[in-house]
């Protein structure tokens, strides 16, 4: 994961909501952008809590770069 940088504090018992979106494919990784809300059921509205991007790295058993399969 890159930076997280929380806008809002979350409470117990509050309802998140991800976004993902797939970002660039690599040969041996791919990168994902995330956002996080917080819904609101009493008005169905939602405020971005923090978003992020995450990348994950195809290895082998040794912990080398592999290409996805």
């Amino acid at each position: 994961m890159d930076k997280v940088e929380f806008r809002k504090s979350v409470r117990q018992g509050t309802i998140l909501r991800f976004k993902v979106v797939k970002g660039k494919v690599g040969n041996t990784s791919v990168r994902y952008s995330v956002q996080v809300f917080s819904d609101s059921l009493r008005d169905g509205g939602g405020e971005e809590i923090f978003s992020t991007t995450i990348t994950f790295v195809c290895l082998d058993e040794k912990g080398i770069k592999t290409a996805i399969p």
